[in-house]
């Protein structure tokens, strides 16, 4: 049964395009699969990750 994602993380990724909310999915899997991450925190680290390299606003 999937998760339903925080209201927060919702909105963040809206204002993502479409390589950077694919980035997130990719890495949100990463965290989630292979460090034994709930899926949750999973999402915010990438999200994280995410801004970090792309900045805040992201640049499109």
């Amino acid at each position: 049964m999937p998760t339903q994602q925080h209201p927060i993380v919702v909105d963040l990724l809206g204002r993502l395009d479409t390589q950077q909310q694919e980035q997130f999915h990719e890495r949100a899997g990463i965290l989630e699969f292979d460090a034994g991450l709930d899926r949750p925190f999973a999402e915010a680290l990438a999200l994280l990750e995410i801004i970090r390299l792309h900045g805040w606003p992201p640049r499109q």
